[in-house]
C-alpha cells in the first residue's frame, strides 16, 4: 500500500463509523485486512460492500476480523461499523472500562503490514441526528421519516412501594434485593442506585449491586 490515506469518523451514541480511503499499489495483488477490537461488535464493508462481521462476549470482550481484499481499483474505500452493546455493564470503575477498535491494518505479504491506520488521530460527534434536527419538537416531526417498530414487546414497567419507621441510632440500613432481581431504589424521593442481583457475572457474583 501506499499513496494518500483519509480516515473520518462519523460517531452516534454507541456506534460510530471509521472511513478509510486507500490508495493502492499494483503489486499489492491479494492484500488483507485485519481489525482487532476490545468491543464490542465490528460489520466491515468494501467498497460499500459487506465483507462480514465479528464480535467478542460477556466473558471476552476483544476480537479480531481478518478478510481478504479484492483490487478492481487502485481506489478502494474500507468502512467499519463499530457498536457498543452492553458490554460490560456494570461493576466497579466502569468509569475506566474503554471499548472500540485497537489496530487496523492491511498488508500484503505475510510478514509485513504495508499500512496501519492504528495511531491515526481519529475525531468523534457526539449526539444523535435526531437530537440536532430536533425531532422532539411538534413542529420538527416530519423532518424525518417515520415507520412502525415491528415485533416489539411491550413489559410493564411495575412500582413498589412500603413505608416503615427509621430504625433508631445511626447504624446502617440494609435492604435485602435477593426477589427482586432487577431495578432501581428511591428513599425519601432520593435514588440510592441500580442493582441486578440475577444478571451473574463470570465469577458468579451479582453484576450490579449497591
Amino acid at each position: 500500500m501506499s499513496g494518500k490515506t483519509a480516515v473520518s469518523v462519523v460517531v452516534c451514541m454507541f456506534v460510530y463509523w471509521v472511513l478509510l480511503k486507500l490508495e493502492v499499489n499494483t503489486s499489492c495483488i491479494k492484500p488483507l485486512l485485519h481489525v482487532e477490537s476490545n468491543g464490542h461488535v465490528v460489520q466491515v464493508f468494501l467498497n460499500n460492500i459487506y465483507m462480514g462481521v465479528a464480535h467478542g462476549s460477556h466473558d471476552k470482550k476483544s476480537f479480531s476480523f481478518e478478510s481478504s481484499v479484492t483490487l478492481d481499483s487502485h481506489i478502494i474505500d474500507i468502512s467499519i461499523l463499530n457498536t457498543l452493546v452492553g458490554l460490560p455493564d456494570s461493576g466497579a470503575y466502569l468509569e475506566r472500562k474503554f471499548a472500540g477498535l485497537t489496530k487496523v491494518r492491511v498488508h500484503c505479504s505475510d510478514n509485513e503490514y504495508d499500512e496501519d491506520f492504528s495511531n491515526q488521530t481519529w475525531g468523534y460527534q457526539v449526539g444523535l441526528l435526531g437530537e440536532r434536527q430536533q425531532i422532539y419538537k411538534e413542529e420538527n416531526l416530519d423532518v424525518v421519516k417515520w415507520s412502525k417498530m415491528e415485533g416489539s414487546t411491550y413489559e410493564p414497567l411495575t412500582w413498589y412501594k412500603t413505608l416503615f419507621d427509621a430504625p433508631q441510632g445511626n447504624d446502617p440500613v440494609a435492604l435485602n434485593m435477593t426477589t427482586m432481581g432487577k431495578g432501581e431504589i428511591w428513599i425519601n424521593g432520593q435514588s440510592i442506585g441500580r442493582y441486578w442481583i440475577t444478571f451473574l457475572t463470570p465469577e458468579g457474583n451479582p453484576s450490579q449491586t449497591m
